[in-house]
């Protein structure tokens, strides 16, 4: 896979102050924005607070933001223009501020999303994960879902974006292919629940480098889910390095949600803090079906511990997860037993269902 994609001609390239976006976090700058993107190219957006709902990516173009650009979600729902092909999706109601549906060639540079989560939810608790009390959603249906989706679409670029606030997952991809993912900042919410940090699902040859993951929920999670994809698909050849994650009530990794197949899934130089739980492997989710899978944790891996939660292991179904301690594959207690970090309490490592995945081996350094 290549790092990036290549064009075969310069982008053209369209201001969106030109289209007459005015960046100042009042105005609704979503026409403008469709406008520049749906002149085809990059869009280029200078510093400001740019207020939209939801876009939508063309082939061929994508966003460069310069420092100092933000795109902020429109807390107004009378504004947002959703298209039927972001209407329904695996389940969710697809209300994304940044969309690409079945596209090739797109990119986001730069720059910073904010999800505003503040304006969907209301503080009128609930209590969940293990007592923990979360915010309200403000309504019942119509509120946001992933902050940014990627379905079905090849060669994808998001580098040097920070992504902050997001009121569900900040990024979810979905059956894409040829992904990089490189210098990503994401802090969500940890007061509400669904925070993901980034969700590469039924996705192949996906590489993610140098990012920092900050999430109440999953900071990373590695899925299979076949629903809404126009064909079944493998989520395959996920390679993960010198990555910063954490997850305050969730998993810093986690490795199997939906009924497909996952394998060929390498991560190393993984750094995790603050994290109530380092890595959960599920083999099943809400079926009788085991998934399958070849999982490797790089022996260069190094797994470091600062002010950390307790957690115990936990089998790997879903959901009703039941309490489990002491238990790991044999190459994996052998591999963890003389690593100091894998003795702390925070660690915490699971395989669900073990005798249901091949090849799976853990090393850490």
């Amino acid at each position: 896979m290549q790092a990036d994609f290549k064009t075969s001609a310069p982008l053209r390239v369209a201001n969106v102050r030109d289209c007459g976006a005015v960046g100042d976090g009042v105005t609704d700058d979503t026409l403008a924005f469709q406008k520049a993107i749906d002149a085809g190219g990059a869009v280029s957006v200078p510093r400001g607070v740019y207020l939209i709902s939801p876009i939508y990516l063309r082939s061929g173009g994508g966003l460069e933001m310069e420092d100092g650009a933000v795109l902020r979600f429109q807390p107004d729902r009378s504004q947002w223009r959703i298209r039927p092909e972001a209407e329904r999706a695996n389940g969710f109601p697809n209300v994304h501020l940044v969309n690409a549906v079945g596209v090739e060639d797109v990119f986001i540079r730069g720059g910073m999303i904010d999800g505003d989560y503040t304006k969907f939810y209301v503080r009128d608790y609930f209590y969940g994960c293990g007592g923990r009390r979360f915010l309200t959603p403000a309504t019942k249906k119509g509120d946001p879902a992933q902050l940014l989706w990627f379905h079905e679409c090849a060669n994808v670029t998001v580098e040097n974006l920070k992504i902050v606030n997001a009121p569900f997952w900040a990024m979810w991809l979905h059956g894409c292919d040829n992904v990089v993912l490189r210098g990503l900042e994401v802090e969500g919410a940890a007061e509400i629940c669904n925070t993901d940090g980034i969700d590469i699902d039924s996705c192949r040859h996906v590489r993610m480098s140098k990012c920092r993951v900050r999430t109440g929920d999953d900071a990373l999670a590695v899925r299979s889910g076949l629903g809404g994809l126009s064909a079944p698909k493998p989520c395959e050849d996920v390679v993960v390095e010198d990555c910063d994650l954490a997850s305050a009530y969730a998993h810093a990794i986690r490795v199997g949600v939906g009924t497909g197949e996952i394998r060929d899934c390498h991560f190393s130089k993984i750094r995790m803090d603050d994290t109530r739980c380092g890595i959960w492997v599920c083999s099943k989710f809400k079926t009788e079906r085991a998934s399958k899978s070849t999982t490797s944790i790089s022996p260069t891996s190094r797994w470091t511990r600062s002010a950390a939660s307790t957690c115990a292991m936990t089998t790997g179904s879903f959901p009703s997860p039941s309490p489990l301690r002491e238990r790991c594959t044999t190459s994996t207690s052998r591999a963890c037993e003389a690593a100091p970090c894998c003795r702390t309490p925070w660690w915490a490592m699971a395989w669900g269902e073990s005798s249901a995945w091949s090849s799976t081996t853990a090393m850490c350094g």
